[in-house]
């Protein structure tokens, strides 16, 4: 392949992780659950926005199941987007409750790994769409995430804050994955 991906070139393939710590919300507390998933990015290639934005694309499905019972308590599918002129990573986010999410940042690189620290666009940009069930029920208030990726592998962490059953309450995500 001749397509210039820059930092998104080593996430094209499946990754899978069996460490991932998941803290979400209960009517009358929280519940940490264990989960094992696999995350699968695939290149669509080079996309002009407008005639001069070019940006590079991933489509990536990510499904989370628990460690113990091995039901699916996650499916998010969506695009990566990298746009060279600028070094900004964009990640478009939908999952089956209704809500989609658009994140930015900046890939960082040293001599040993590459991180990224991706939050929503801020809330005059309209970066959650939510259903109305969804606003009045579990809004999505704020997320950001941190990736990195190392000779160890692929490693993320999410911090997305919710208002939901009368607080706000910081659901977190986190797993460790290998490439397969």
């Amino acid at each position: 392949m001749n397509e210039d991906l820059g930092p998104l070139a080593p996430l094209v393939g499946t990754w899978t992780g069996n460490k991932g710590k998941d803290l979400s919300p209960e009517p009358s507390g929280s519940e940490e659950t264990e989960y094992r998933e696999t995350l699968s990015f695939e290149v669509v290639g080079s996309v002009l926005n407008a005639e001069k934005q070019e940006l590079r694309v991933l489509r990536y499905l990510q499904r989370v199941f628990t460690r113990e019972e091995g039901t699916c308590i996650h499916d998010e599918t969506g695009y990566w987007m990298w746009e060279p002129k600028t070094n900004r990573v964009l990640k478009s986010t939908a999952i089956p409750r209704g809500v989609v999410a658009l994140m930015e940042g900046e890939w960082l690189k040293d001599d040993n790994a590459q991180s990224i620290q991706l939050k929503l666009l801020s809330p005059e940009h309209e970066s959650v769409v939510q259903p109305t069930w969804m606003k009045e029920n579990a809004k999505t208030v704020s997320m950001t995430q941190s990736w990195s990726l190392d000779s160890q592998g692929l490693a993320y962490d999410q911090l997305t804050v919710l208002d939901i059953y009368g607080k706000t309450f910081e659901h977190t995500d986190s797993n460790k994955l290998t490439k397969s």
